[in-house]
């Protein structure tokens, strides 16, 4: 008569789950345990029973782990799920898993859903007819300057290394390089948002233009900074940031800041971008709507507008 009982421990192999799951089990009434056999002490489940559900989990499969089985993202596979308007079944593997799915219908929609993540994938990673340049590589720094042969030269990509003097471009190997500027550890930036430059390949032939381009990449860090080559421009991404009012800099972005990019002088530094340095008061949301507003009209920030708001103040409250 024993034999027809199961003890804890082994429903624990047989199902491959832990003993917590067993008891969250029995506490949802998924398992029953049979009444204690003298033989068998403690908990004990009756053999059909655990045949049945063992039956059961072999069948079906957590959609997180058949996500990971088929090598796709879980948040792509839940949306796919979704968007395929596929009926998930409630899940009783164990107390984590909410939703499961059988494992014969995975088999045979793998394909299907392999093939869809990578069309996906490889639109994101698609640039329109543009791609991304390494920043640095190598401990090498893209526009970077660097004496050559006696002269300065500048880095115009990292891989292949190629550097451009007042001879042209050329390809060399990274042993030759002499006196290269380091580069700043620069933390990557918290503010949200990026300034575009459009910056044709032609330009780099002025020394001040790659002056400039090498001092963005320096003091924003290789974090903040993202460069992409089309036929015969750059596309120089920054995120906005603080930068010390350095000429070169401002000439670059003078000639070659995208439509909409804003930037301004204070003091002795250039702000790229929303990044002006916040103020800690407390202001009514009715008062910000209209802040806004008034922001608005003059195509500034809310924050310069405060900024100059208290500027003003000061200024009339050192006069009197």
């Amino acid at each position: 008569m024993d034999s027809e009982f199961v003890r804890l421990e082994e429903v624990v192999k047989r199902c491959g789950v832990n003993r917590r799951s067993i008891y969250d089990w029995v506490k949802r009434g998924v398992l029953v345990p049979a009444e204690r056999s003298r033989v068998l002490p403690g908990m004990v489940f009756k053999k059909e029973d655990v045949e049945k559900l063992e039956v059961w989990i072999n069948k079906h499969i957590s959609v997180h782990a058949a996500a990971k089985k088929i090598g796709v993202p879980y948040l792509f596979f839940t949306k796919w799920l979704d968007l395929n308007k596929i009926i998930l079944q409630e899940g009783i593997i164990d107390n984590k898993t909410k939703y499961v799915l059988l494992v014969e219908w995975l088999e045979k929609n793998q394909k299907e859903i392999v093939e869809a993540y990578n069309q996906s994938a490889g639109k994101k990673r698609k640039k329109l007819g543009n791609y991304e340049l390494q920043i640095e590589h190598e401990g090498l720094r893209l526009f970077g300057r660097f004496h050559w042969r006696g002269e300065m030269a500048t880095i115009i990509n990292v891989k292949p290394l190629m550097v451009r003097d007042r001879h042209g471009l050329i390809e060399v190997n990274a042993r030759d390089i002499e006196s290269l500027h380091p580069s700043l550890e620069v933390a990557y930036a918290g503010n949200r948002g990026t300034l575009v430059c459009r910056v044709p390949k032609s330009s780099l032939e002025d020394e001040l233009v790659c002056e400039g381009l090498d001092n963005i990449v320096y003091y924003l860090g290789v974090k903040n900074v993202r460069v992409y080559e089309e036929e015969s421009e750059y596309i120089v991404s920054c995120r906005f940031g603080i930068l010390p009012l350095v000429p070169s800099i401002l000439h670059v972005l003078d000639s070659f800041v995208a439509d909409g990019g804003e930037y301004f002088v204070e003091g002795e530094d250039l702000i790229i971008g929303d990044v002006e340095k916040r103020l800690n008061i407390g202001i009514p949301y009715s008062c910000l709507k209209d802040l806004k507003k008034v922001a608005s009209a003059q195509n500034i920030s809310v924050q310069v507008l405060i900024s100059r708001i208290v500027e003003e103040s000061n200024r009339k409250r050192n006069i009197n």
